[in-house]
């Protein structure tokens, strides 16, 4: 009987508790939720969010990243609901850039839903009708620069065809996306303030993308196969990260020098930076 109630089940230790939470087919125009107990009562149904404790289930919960019943990772929200008209999709964007130059200036933990909502110049209730609380709204806005920077890298590699072009293109397109949006780097570190846990899955997901596709590089010959690509995967990204430091340092930025910039890290991924080896 439970199981005809079960959507999605969550796959993460919190504090090395179980926790398990089922969302119910019926739940419209909110998301409910039912918890339950160790005992598999029913514990309470609310219009959000709730959490109960429970144990030996060997189902944890977690609280934005979850694994649906075939195993698949999934990044599913159900404390932010996305407008179905066009003047709510406008409020819903304002709401989301107030509260990304509020959070780049000042931080997640000094930002104030009340004062989200004075920017924002809406009513608290509109606020509500689209998100359950301040977390929910970060942590929709780093989906969306998740989405942002995936789309900006697919489309600057679109036509290459080798992982040396693919990298190059990509580092390139990285670089001119952090640019034009200074306050990424911004809202996408400040997740180590508001969640570890988020930061760490914004990453890992990015990680585990990135070796499904080094192993094919392996596969077709183009990358050592001697390598962990897990530890590949972070040191590209580490190097996106700190070279879009470099360029978010300058005054100025042609497309010169953003051809410069990335000729000169794949200068050190194809023949390194040492001139004798031992």
């Amino acid at each position: 009987m439970v199981a005809s109630f079960l959507e999605y089940s969550f796959n993460r230790s919190v504090n090395n508790y179980s926790h398990y939470e089922i969302i119910l087919s019926q739940a419209s125009p909110f998301v409910k939720t039912a918890h339950f107990i160790s005992s598999c009562q029913l514990s309470k149904m609310t219009p959000f969010r709730c959490r109960t404790q429970i144990h030996g289930l060997g189902v944890v919960f977690s609280p934005f990243f979850g694994y649906t019943k075939h195993g698949v990772e999934k990044m599913d929200q159900n404390n932010y609901r996305l407008p179905k008209r066009k003047d709510g999709q406008k409020t819903f964007e304002h709401i989301i850039e107030t509260a990304r130059k509020l959070f780049s200036k000042k931080g997640y933990q000094a930002t104030s839903i009340n004062e989200i909502i004075e920017k924002s110049g809406i009513a608290t209730g509109t606020f509500y009708l689209y998100f359950d609380d301040k977390f929910a709204l970060y942590s929709y806005l780093l989906s969306k620069y998740r989405r942002s920077i995936r789309k900006a890298i697919s489309e600057g590699i679109k036509g290459a065809h080798t992982r040396h072009d693919k990298e190059r293109l990509g580092i390139r397109a990285f670089l001119k996306f952090a640019w034009q949006d200074p306050l990424a780097y911004r809202i996408i570190w400040e997740s180590m303030f508001a969640d570890q846990a988020l930061f760490r899955e914004y990453y890992e997901t990015f990680s585990r993308d990135y070796v499904r596709q080094l192993d094919l590089a392996v596969k077709d010959g183009e990358v050592r196969p001697d390598i962990d690509l897990e530890t590949l995967s972070y040191v590209l990204m580490g190097i996106s990260n700190f070279v879009g430091l470099q360029v978010l340092f300058r005054e100025t930025l042609t497309d010169r020098d953003l051809d410069h910039i990335t000729e000169q890290v794949m200068k050190v991924l194809k023949s390194g930076m040492f001139t004798k080896t031992e």
